[in-house]
């Protein structure tokens, strides 16, 4: 719909051994920013569900974070 998937959560994955380094909340807006340690991740996005709960909806192709250590794609759902 194009509407931000508010108060959602980003897992950052790392590949090959599906372990978490680190998960952050988006904003009411869908905004997010992530430091994380230079490599390769991708992300598992779980939006908020009516009751509280959360489902997970998405997972990202390999982001290439080598160069900064910074996560902040727009991922379109």
């Amino acid at each position: 719909t194009g509407n931000p998937l508010s108060f959602s959560i980003l897992r950052i994955m790392i590949p090959n051994t599906d372990r978490e380094i680190a998960h952050k909340v988006a904003d009411q807006y869908g905004r997010y920013y992530c430091l994380i340690p230079k490599g390769q991740y991708y992300v598992n996005i779980e939006k908020k569900n009516d009751d509280g709960t959360y489902s997970k909806i998405y997972t990202s192709p390999v982001i290439n974070a080598t160069k900064k250590g910074i996560i902040k794609e727009n991922f379109a759902v």
